[in-house]
């Protein structure tokens, strides 16, 4: 066997180990899927800055295959969008089955989805095809975005077709394809974005690293529950003007109708506290025949503390 022949051998060896079968490059390259789930994450948040409705475009599955089993499909059945990647020296591919391609005209032209979608089968026309290279445009911007700590590259579409021609595209390439569902407007389609295994190759350190772990988040509805049921909590509420010491006896010798004075001035501020703890100090007033309280103040319990020190 000749050099050559040795190296490609070698070649396609260590890519059937590093895609053997159609989970393992789910289990080898545990980033590749985080990198693409930021993907359509991503490219949902810019668009949700350019349209009116809300778009969803979760990742559903990660798959291998050829080009031609991947995109073998009759002409007018889907758009495709052939991405060139200078820096990974290969050529990607993005395409859109029938139902994605009219839920991004609807979303691209302003539509609300009042519109029942069309329920005749159809080719897909260039026109349509050509406008869906905007959305293929901005799912590009995401994926080279996600992608650039780990490999930069620019993503630039070359062309925008409704069927490969494979006698310019090698139908046996082997591609890795994530597939999307595109969610807008109360309907769906099929997204997949196909990247070829050499691209993918000289990124096997990287995206084989484990993902790092989430801190837990906690459950926004538990927490808004338990704010609403908080601040509806009541509490009492004591204000006090002022304390006198006493012994037990002038207590006991105290009579119905006595007067006890107290120093207090209606300068004096009023503590207010709850259950024992102080909480804020007031003025004591009157509006409209009623006691009021204004605060002027909340308690600084460090510096009460030392204060009673420097008075102990």
């Amino acid at each position: 066997m000749s050099a050559g022949g040795t190296q490609s051998a070698l070649s396609r060896e260590s890519f059937e180990q590093l895609f053997a079968g159609p989970q393992s490059a789910i289990e080898q390259l545990p980033m590749l899927r985080v990198a693409l789930e930021k993907t359509g994450t991503a490219c949902a948040e810019e668009l949700r800055g350019a349209l009116s409705t809300p778009v969803r475009l979760p990742l559903q599955a990660i798959e291998s295959g050829s080009t031609g089993d991947l995109f073998g499909h009759p002409a007018g059945t889907r758009a495709i969008g052939m991405l060139a990647a200078p820096g990974w020296g290969a050529r990607l591919f993005i395409g859109a089955d029938h139902a994605a391609v009219l839920t991004i005209l609807e979303l691209l032209l302003g539509g609300d989805g009042s519109q029942p979608a069309e329920a005749e089968a159809r080719p897909i026309t260039r026109i349509e095809t050509r406008t869906a290279g905007g959305f293929c445009a901005a799912l590009a911007r995401a994926l080279g975005a996600v992608f650039a700590p780990i490999a930069a590259t620019e993503l630039v579409i070359e062309a925008m077709v409704d069927v490969l021609d494979f006698d310019v595209i090698d139908r046996n390439d082997q591609l890795v394809a994530a597939r999307f569902r595109l969610e807008a407007l109360e309907r769906d389609g099929e997204i997949v974005i196909a990247i070829p295994r050499t691209a993918l190759n000289p990124m096997r350190k990287a995206l084989s690293q484990p993902p790092p772990k989430e801190a837990a988040r906690p459950d926004p509805g538990w927490t808004q529950q338990i704010e609403k049921e908080v601040t509806r909590a009541s509490v009492v509420l004591s204000a006090v003007l002022e304390e006198r010491a006493s012994r037990l006896a002038e207590i006991s010798s105290l009579d119905v109708g006595q007067i006890i004075e107290l120093k207090a001035t209606p300068q004096t501020r009023v503590r207010v506290e709850c259950n024992g703890e102080r909480l804020m100090w007031c003025h004591l007033g009157k509006s409209n025949g009623v006691y009021t309280l204004r605060v002027d103040g909340f308690v600084d319990r460090e510096q009460e503390f030392m204060e009673d020190i420097l008075s102990a």
